[in-house]
């Protein structure tokens, strides 16, 4: 079938920016998410919008990478780029293990931590895959750091994921007291 104007509604808009929802019927994601198919709302629709898009055969997430002369190119995002993975419940003061899992196979391209307390003593978090700790993958916090301090790192080797393989940050405890860390791995798609 091709596009439908009235299927195509707005869930939220900000700055620029438009979160669409796509309802396309009896369409498969691969016809919607064919060559052209969207060119009709080409004046609705700006580059760097998302579309949620609900088809015959499932659900995903669409991403306008541009419109030129009438044209809209779509890309899937979920497939594609950079993904960011949270990893919650890490205290700079507690010695310790914090596992996630990969959520698609790539690189571990950054790590990222931001200081939730101070920090009365140094502390390191250091990115393991596979158990083995990833070379250039320590975060150094050195003593008396203020809430709100951010850190990265960005290893170069040895940071190699597969789907589902497991991740995992160590804490040596040594920040002297309860300081939570905001800590964000960036895994960019093989």
């Amino acid at each position: 079938m091709p596009f439908r104007i009235r299927d195509l509604s707005v869930l939220a808009y900000a700055n620029g920016f438009t979160l669409w929802h796509y309802q396309g019927g009896a369409d498969s994601l691969a016809t919607i998410s064919g060559l052209r198919y969207f060119d009709a709302a080409a004046e609705m629709l700006g580059a760097g919008d998302l579309i949620l898009v609900a088809a015959e055969d499932g659900s995903r997430l669409q991403r306008v990478a541009r419109i030129s002369a009438g044209r809209v190119t779509i890309d899937h995002p979920a497939e594609t780029g950079t993904l960011h993975v949270f990893v919650p419940g890490i205290n700079l003061a507690d010695a310790g293990e914090h596992y996630t899992l990969a959520p698609a196979a790539g690189f571990v391209t950054a790590l990222r931590a931001v200081v939730g307390a101070e920090t009365l003593g140094p502390a390191c978090l250091q990115l393991c895959i596979g158990g083995q700790a990833v070379p250039g993958g320590a975060i150094l916090v050195p003593p008396g750091q203020a809430a709100g301090a951010t850190f990265h790192v960005q290893p170069a080797s040895g940071n190699a994921v597969s789907a589902g393989s497991a991740i995992s940050l160590r804490c040596d405890g040594q920040a002297g007291r309860t300081s939570p860390a905001v800590v964000v791995l960036e895994i960019t798609r093989a």
